[in-house]
């Protein structure tokens, strides 16, 4: 269950025990995909939420036990008042942004399990010769440098199947797997377990356990998986909790973030989130959704995010991605088909029974956007700093479908590791003489390096 922190009514202290708990099923009625009679409010750090109650008569209450710092916070008024309230609060300096709290959702299908078998040398992985998806981005390239060693992941979906010690085990081809404090924003709990399946399928394809004779292989499978839980069993869940999440993971220090879920309203609550996440040197990635249209949800749609769509096993746009001029980069989201192995395979929990587990094949721009992440580590991991160059270079090496592509809604292209990792060690160099050479010394370097390349060219 999801305990309010201090709700404060009208007068009232925020230093007070937690005194209530709310149960997801006790959001409401959803209204234009949001909650019902709640918004959800990014305070000024130095401003006092019992006088911001007081003065709009609002029950506030803290999204999450970690959002004390920030001031995230969530206002219960009156539907017949929220407009009111939503326009006043608005004009309130003490408030940085506010608006509704939208439902998000998950951006995938689940599909059939795969019980395929077969033996190879590296990787050992007995499903790795059918994930054509690890081929399609050139894992093999991207593994010739590195797999991701030391990078954090924050994924900001369902949670993670992984268990503590107490008689209970990860999931077999998650025996390996490197994984940091999360949280669970749906129930306010320690560990971000997941019951709905997508995102421990999504951690499988960043990071799964890799040549260890079980399973299916990840592309970056050394790197850290930093989960949060903001989507419930049915992949449900509120943009308060999602902006906690991307908050939290950036104070956390999270270099790549990746969320596999949407919504359809736009929110300057959200936004920041993400900014402070991306100031804190976070490469934010995000799915478009399965409505196969040019509608991009967000977060996807801000600028400071990759909008990533979703391709087929012949490398063609699925019917369900998003599509159009606004996506950023394309990656294998898979087809499921109950003959083939079109679909993306990876170890998980049955979609809404964390009973029972299998290797399933999932379908959606939550695949496709794992992907994507799952590069994004290789390129970090090669030493290159700051989201905006990672970006770029993920932009630039992807297999470019040329300005028809760009249009159609490939983005940039298909994402390549080989080719991005290759390029992030020339820029890791550069950024690194940059780091220590003297201003003087660095800029005759590069003139020298450029007058060299014209009389090579000459």
């Amino acid at each position: 269950m999801k305990k309010l922190l201090c709700a404060a009514l009208v007068g009232a202290s925020l230093t007070g025990a937690r005194a209530q708990t709310v149960a997801e099923s006790t959001w409401g009625p959803v209204i234009d995909g949001r909650l019902q009679g709640m918004l959800v409010l990014d305070m000024e750090d130095d401003a006092d939420p019992a006088a911001l109650a007081r003065d709009h008569g609002v029950r506030l209450e803290f999204v999450s036990a970690h959002s004390r710092r920030d001031k995230l916070m969530i206002a219960r008024v009156e539907e017949s008042q929220l407009l009111d309230t939503l326009a006043a609060l608005n004009k309130d300096d003490r408030v940085t942004a506010v608006s509704p709290n939208y439902v998000y959702e998950a951006a995938s299908e689940p599909g059939p399990t795969t019980t395929l078998n077969n033996t190879q040398k590296f990787p050992d992985d007995p499903l790795y010769k059918i994930q054509w998806n690890l081929q399609m981005v050139n894992v093999e390239g991207g593994w010739k440098h590195n797999a991701g060693q030391n990078v954090r992941v924050a994924m900001v979906d369902t949670g993670l199947a992984y268990w503590n010690a107490e008689g209970h085990h990860r999931l077999e081809d998650l025996e390996n797997l490197k994984v940091l404090e999360g949280y669970d924003f749906v129930r306010e709990h320690a560990e971000a377990r997941d019951e709905q399946g997508q995102g421990t399928h999504m951690a499988g394809t960043i990071a799964q356990s890799t040549n260890n004779g079980k399973g299916a292989a990840g592309i970056a499978y050394e790197a850290q998986i930093m989960p949060f839980k903001v989507l419930d069993r049915q992949g449900r869940g509120s943009m308060a909790d999602v902006a906690a999440a991307i908050r939290l993971a950036g104070d956390r220090k999270a270099q790549v973030l990746v969320l596999g879920l949407g919504g359809p309203k736009s929110s300057e609550v959200l936004h920041e989130a993400v900014k402070h996440a991306r100031s804190q040197g976070a490469v934010i990635i995000a799915a478009t959704g399965v409505k196969g249209n040019e509608e991009i949800p967000y977060p996807a749609a801000y600028p400071e995010v990759l909008a990533v769509s979703a391709v087929d096993y012949k490398g063609k746009l699925t019917d369900y991605s998003s599509r159009g001029p606004k996506i950023d980069l394309a990656a294998p989201g898979g087809k499921n088909r109950q003959t083939d192995y079109s679909g993306i395979v990876q170890n998980t929990i049955r979609q809404g029974d964390a009973r029972h587990s299998g290797y399933y094949q999932w379908s959606g721009t939550s695949m496709a956007a794992a992907h994507v992440a799952g590069v994004a580590s290789l390129v970090v991991s090669t030493g290159v700093q700051g989201p905006e160059a990672v970006e770029k270079i993920l932009k630039e090496t992807a297999r470019s479908k040329g300005a028809k592509g760009k249009k159609q809604g490939y983005g940039a292209g298909i994402v390549d590791a080989g080719r991005a990792v290759a390029k992030a060690q020339e820029v890791a160099a550069y950024q690194q003489l940059r780091r220590h050479l003297p201003v003087g010394l660095f800029l005759a370097l590069l003139a020298g390096l450029s007058l060299r390349r014209r009389n090579a060219c000459s």
